[in-house]
This record gives C-alpha cells, structure tokens and sequence, in this order.
C-alpha cells in the first residue's frame, strides 16, 4: 500500500526459480519496473524506519507485530515530506536516532542540510544506501493485496519480497498461497538494517 496503515510480511535472500516465475506472472500494478536508491537513516535500536527517495523524506512507523515477521505499519501521507522540512520534524528525527543533534529552529532546507546536521550530533548515525529495481504485482486470492519483488544491488546483492494486505489473515492467506517464506528470511527493513549497519551481511 502506498500510504496507510496496513500489515506487511517481507523476507530476504534467495529466490528460488519456481517461486521467482510465479511471482512474475502476477498481474502488474505498473507496467514498468522503478530503479531507486533509497537512503535509509539508521542508528542501533531506532525502532522507526526514516527513509530519503526522489527527494522526499518518508517515515514509516510499525505499529504491532505478529508470529512469523508479520507486522502492521502506518505510512502517513502526512509525514511524507518535500524540502524544506519544518524543524519540529527534524527534531523528533533526531530524537528518535539519538544522535545527540542540535535542536533545529527552523526548517531544513536539503537533504544535505538535514545530513549535516545530523552528523554534527556525533558518531552513532548510519545513512544506509539501499539500490534496487522493483516491481509490485496484484496478489493472488486477494486481489487488493501487494507483492513487491525487489532485486537489490547494494549494500549486497540479495533479493526481497513483501505481502501486503489490510489485514493479516489477508497477508497469511496469500504467503500460504504462495508457498513463502520459500527459505527467505523474515526480516523487516528495520532488521535489515541491522544488520547492513553493523557491517554485516545476508550472503557473506
């Protein structure tokens, strides 16, 4: 779902081929694949996703969690913001992080701006770069359900695949009709980011 709140699975690793030429033979939401480098501002524990595309800065809140990586989230097109940014949002950006930023009294103007300052808090920010081509397909069964297929190229070259749905018996009904996890690993970006923060990696 573009904004709202709705529940979401996704898992990373390698797609097995049966799975990957179900996946695309899924109706398309859009004709075209989309190229993107996300940059995803990270620190140790911060349990809100603050992501940089197109020139944007979006917030993305989990809201529950369930058994099986299964959680509800909020994108609130209200928190989708174009630059400048008004400094109450930086503020509870730096907050969040826990980087130690000075508070802001005005908005900020770039996302250079915002980077700088966050910097200025001292060591414990991570700006994460995530490049990948993705496509979103009508999920089977529940056709008001979304499946991203994600190939990422960097930090490391791994795959990702979301489910999601308004509810989630709708998320569980459409993994079980596709067979997933399919050996993917149930992890959030939030968890992803972890991992590629701290150095690690997925296929290392």
């Amino acid at each position: 779902m573009a904004f709202g709140t709705h529940w979401e699975w996704r898992g990373f690793g390698k797609l097995p081929g049966a799975l990957d030429t179900i996946l695309r033979s899924l109706p398309r939401l859009f004709p075209d694949s989309q190229r993107v480098i996300d940059r995803y501002l990270w620190a140790a524990g911060c349990d809100i996703n603050f992501k940089l595309r197109l020139g944007d800065f979006k917030i993305k809140r989990c809201l529950a969690t369930a058994e099986g990586g299964i959680a509800r989230w909020s994108e609130d097109p209200a928190e989708n913001y174009s630059f400048p940014i008004a400094a109450g949002v930086f503020n509870e950006l730096a907050g969040a992080l826990g980087v130690g930023a000075e508070a802001a009294a005005d908005s900020v103007a770039t996302e250079e701006e915002l980077l700088e300052r966050l910097g200025a808090g001292g060591p414990g920010l991570g700006v994460i770069e995530v490049e990948k081509e993705r496509w979103q397909y009508r999920a089977p069964l529940l056709e008001d359900g979304i499946i991203e297929l994600a190939e990422i190229s960097s930090p490391e070259e791994i795959v990702s695949v979301s489910v999601e749905h308004e509810s989630e018996e709708g998320v569980r009904k459409i993994m079980a009709a596709l067979g997933l996890p399919a050996g993917l690993k149930s992890l959030s970006y939030l968890e992803a980011l972890e991992t590629w923060g701290q150095g690690g990696s997925f296929t290392g």
